[in-house]
């Protein structure tokens, strides 16, 4: 057995170092938390921001925080809506393993459908479908990949769907 002494000082040991530990968990949780937070201050700026600052301010935020799906999203969003399709999808489809929602969805349909990839979107509106099926959205913009297919009877089904959601 050890001495009381050397045990003691075993004990203050062990003690420190779990404290340590602790201290350093804190500071790793806190500088995460920060970036967090810095980036929605940069999404909400983005969102007042003036046209040539509002792409910046979304790239910033997504750079800060890369698990904020609504980061990715309106990045993606941002892109598209200046004509970068491939730039818009993949920054739509990093935010669908973030944030799956139906609005993620139907944006990936949109920029596919900007691509000319018809087929591709379709999908992308089923699955907002199957999310909520009672999406006006994703229903009306399945129709433009459906006739753009040729699958017109499909399509008529899915204009009957978005009319009976809103007349």
């Amino acid at each position: 057995a050890l001495p009381r002494a050397a045990s003691s000082r075993q004990s203050r040991r062990r003690w420190i170092a779990g404290l340590l530990i602790a201290l350093a968990a804190a500071a790793l949780l806190l500088a995460a938390s920060a970036r967090t937070w810095i980036a929605a201050r940069r999404l909400i700026a983005a969102r007042d921001a003036e046209p040539a600052a509002h792409l910046a301010l979304l790239e910033r935020a997504a750079r800060l925080d890369p698990w904020s799906g609504e980061a990715a999203l309106a990045l993606g969003i941002a892109r598209l809506d200046l004509g970068d399709a491939a730039g818009a999808l993949r920054d739509m489809e990093r935010s669908r393993a973030l944030l799956a929602n139906v609005g993620t969805d139907i944006a990936i349909g949109n920029a596919l459908l900007e691509q000319g990839a018809p087929e591709r979107a379709a999908a992308a509106y089923r699955r907002a479908l199957r999310r909520h099926p009672g999406s006006l959205r994703a229903h009306a913009n399945l129709v433009e990949a459906l006739v753009r297919l040729g699958a017109l009877d499909e399509a008529e089904a899915h204009l009957a769907a978005a009319r009976s959601i809103s007349p």
